[in-house]
């Protein structure tokens, strides 16, 4: 316990330079401290000013003079001149004997007096000379203080690099931008593609107009003549017979020739070009939809769903997460609530969607009878149910359709992970493979009815369903599922960042702050021996660089920059890699090393006969060869001589001449004596194109028939066979080099 005078001396100092009040102001917590030591403890600091005794914290600097606590430092410091020693004087006895502190105790690193080293407490300790212990540890305090310093220079450096804008703030703002300039290019391609389509559909509009006003002015016209012989023949009537009779046989044949011919509506060439217009819109409404399913599956986050134990059927068991369920040949003693289904082993989930767009994955495994989709709320639960969309279930059961009849889905291979997406507003459920994307089934106007939907799951013995774990939203983030802006989201992770960074400056002013006060303390300390502490507390500090952003944000940063390179992707992802096969090529092409090009040579190669060589036209076909799906490439044509390209079965005769037609299992177009023609059967259909393309687009829709050309630096529709019959072979990319001046490569 400290004496009085002990008591005073410590009221009478400053925390920071340990000495006796100078000029003492109260700052905004109440303690005091010399303007001084407080001025240069603040120095450089223009916000969050903070105590260096209690650690408050506040935004401006405020001063306040302590006149009466100067009068006192004063005082006191008087009282220790006279007591002998200094400021110190009180402090240079022994508290227990009252003798000068000569002596320095090394094991209880204390300093001792002559009575106290012949005590049994310091009998049998290593004890040195006051002076001498005293020299020793300023070397060792004053190693200890540049040490500190150095470290406060590594707060500053740290505080001014975290001034400079963050790499990551840096990456959210690249990313941004880049979100931008993909949007405005893919607004910019829908805009150029709807303003195509919009004036092409004006032409034909103009066309059948003037064929409809044509033909009003021809039937007109018939009528004009047919009033003109009903007058005749009406005034003949009023006259003599002698009269009548003469020229009757001129007025009977203009009587035979006046019949009726309905004019013809529309030209047979029209109504070919409406047709491929009405193809073409199927087309793009469908290349359109895939887009959006691909990007919703790549920049919308899945719903977190689990699964309801009060739906469950008492034969399948439920994981403690409720994420998985088996189905099991043991019953469970469950209560029989109306919510749970008692005959058909089905599970709902806890969620349910009355709007919005959703996707979930599951994994199915490989062994039991399974079913998964969605359910309406009114499902029936009790006694045996008919699974189908009428009875309100839209689902896949073993790769089998629960439509009314059922029908059997042909994949191969069996997918592992099946994504089930569901837009409530568009009355749709479709079904597709997670691991390539590949669509397995889709339900269209699904009468949802206004009620809610839930995930539906159904298991048989053996059976065992997962729901791919997904990040649970945090508190404040609803699990709609809905698709959230690019630039939403990426501002959400921009000020999550600012925040952080916010709250590491904090912490760096609040450690440079404990550092001068220490420091500067050190000085005045280095004529004191209470050295214990004083090292104490200089081992304890050292330098913690501040997390620039925690590990979640970092992932996030990488994991949009990753979603904004996904955007890219998708719209290109219809794009086949198409090669050129060497063991198809007619002798006398030439192939680049690459397989990417190929033009006629000089003459004829010698080259194996092989039984998938063309010997009599100058073919080549693509190495890959597609049997589902949907495809599309480019072939640069360039400007000099004839071409043909377009898709091939993979039966199409090798030796001697064939058919460049459909039937010949050929769907192409050509460029022939400076005219684009395509081959539609042994008379050719010429194309009426404004000029001749550089580059042509091929699109595959296997599933759909229809083989599209597109001219590539346009985006126009050359021509479309629709109801091609692929007989279930597979179709191969298809080049012929007509001309000795052609050229012909594979973009990209």
């Amino acid at each position: 316990m400290q004496s009085p005078a002990e008591s005073l001396h410590s009221e009478a100092s400053c925390s920071i330079c340990l000495g006796y009040f100078q000029d003492p102001v109260s700052i905004h917590c109440g303690h005091n401290f010399c303007r001084a030591c407080i001025t240069r403890c603040w120095e450089g600091l223009e916000a969050h000013f903070t105590c260096p005794q209690c650690r408050q914290t506040a935004l401006r600097k405020s001063f306040r003079p302590s006149r009466e606590l100067a009068n006192i430092a004063e005082i006191t410091r008087q009282l220790s001149l006279r007591g002998g020693g200094g400021a110190a004087g009180w402090e240079n006895l022994c508290r227990q004997h009252q003798e000068a502190l000569k002596l320095f105790c090394k094991e209880d690193q204390q300093p001792i007096c002559m009575v106290c080293d012949r005590s049994q407490a310091h009998r049998f300790h290593a004890v040195v000379p006051i002076e001498e212990a005293a020299q020793e540890y300023k070397e060792e305090i004053q190693g200890r203080l540049q040490a500190l310093k150095e470290e406060r220079e590594k707060y500053l450096e740290s505080r001014k690099t975290g001034v400079r804008k963050s790499l990551y703030l840096e990456k959210t703002e690249n990313e941004g931008k880049k979100i931008v300039r993909e949007f405005k290019l893919l607004h910019q391609f829908l805009k150029d593609q709807e303003r195509l389509l919009l004036t092409q559909l004006a032409d034909l509009d103009q066309a059948i107009t003037r064929v409809q006003e044509e033909a009003v002015a021809k039937v007109s016209e018939e009528m004009s003549h047919l009033d003109t012989l009903i007058w005749e023949m009406e005034g003949k009537f009023q006259q003599p017979a002698s009269q009548f009779l003469q020229d009757i046989r001129r007025l009977l044949n203009s009587c035979e020739m006046m019949k009726f011919n309905p004019p013809v509506e529309i030209s047979s060439d029209l109504e070919r070009r409406l047709e491929d217009f009405v193809q073409r819109n199927v087309l793009v409404r469908g290349t359109l939809r895939k887009c959006q399913d691909n990007l919703m599956f790549k920049l919308q986050e899945p719903t977190n769903v689990t699964l309801d134990p009060a739906t469950a059927h008492p034969n399948l068991h439920l994981s403690e997460d409720r994420k998985q369920a088996r189905g099991q040949l043991t019953q469970q003693d469950l209560p029989d609530n109306p919510e749970r289904f008692d005959f058909e082993p089905c599970v709902l989930g806890c969620k349910g969607f009355t709007s919005g767009r959703h996707f979930w994955e599951v994994e199915v495994g490989q062994g039991g009878v399974w079913a998964l989709g969605v359910a309406r709320a009114s499902v029936k639960r009790k006694g045996p149910m008919s699974l189908t969309p009428k009875e309100g279930v839209w689902a896949l059961e073993a790769y089998h359709s629960l439509t009314s009849p059922r029908a059997n889905l042909r994949l191969n291979p069996l997918p592992r992970r099946i994504r089930v997406s569901l837009d409530y507003e568009g009355g749709r459920v479709a079904f597709f493979s997670a691991d390539d994307d590949a669509s397995i089934l889709v339900y269209t106007r699904a009468l949802f009815n206004g009620e809610r939907v839930f995930p539906w799951f159904k298991m048989g013995m053996g059976a065992r369903l997962q729901e791919i774990a997904q990040t649970p939203p945090s508190e404040d983030q609803s699990v709609t599922g809905q698709l959230m802006s690019p630039l939403d989201w990426l501002e959400d992770l921009k000020n999550e960042i600012e925040k952080r960074q916010a709250k590491n400056a904090t912490k760096l002013l609040e450690e440079i702050s404990q550092l001068d006060t220490l420091t500067q303390g050190q000085e005045e300390k280095n004529q004191q021996l209470d050295v214990k502490s004083t090292v104490s507390r200089c081992g304890k500090v050292t330098f913690q660089l501040p997390v620039d952003v925690s590990p979640e944000s970092e992932e996030r940063v990488c994991n949009f920059s990753w979603r904004n390179s996904a955007l890219k992707e998708t719209l290109k992802k219809l794009q086949a890699i198409v090669t050129l096969d060497p063991n198809t090529a007619h002798p006398d092409l030439i192939l680049s090393e690459d397989r990417k090009s190929v033009r006629r040579g000089e003459g004829r190669r010698d080259l194996p006969d092989n039984p998938e060589r063309f010997d009599y036209w100058p073919f080549v076909l693509g190495c890959q060869g597609f049997a589902a799906g949907r495809h599309c490439w480019e072939v640069e044509v360039g400007d000099g001589g004839d071409w043909a390209v377009g898709v091939a079965r993979e039966s199409i005769r090798r030796k001697g001449h064939l058919s460049l037609c459909p039937q010949g299992g050929i769907w192409g177009v050509e460029k022939w004596g400076g005219q684009v023609r395509a081959l539609t059967t042994r008379k050719v259909t010429l194309l009426p194109l404004r000029w001749v393309p550089r580059r042509v687009s091929i699109h595959l829709d296997y599933a759909g028939g229809t083989v599209a050309f597109f001219d590539a630096d346009e985006g126009g529709l050359m021509f479309i066979f629709s109801h091609a019959s692929f007989t279930g072979e597979r179709v191969r990319p298809w080049l012929w080099v007509v001309g000795a001046r052609s050229q012909l490569r594979l973009c990209p």
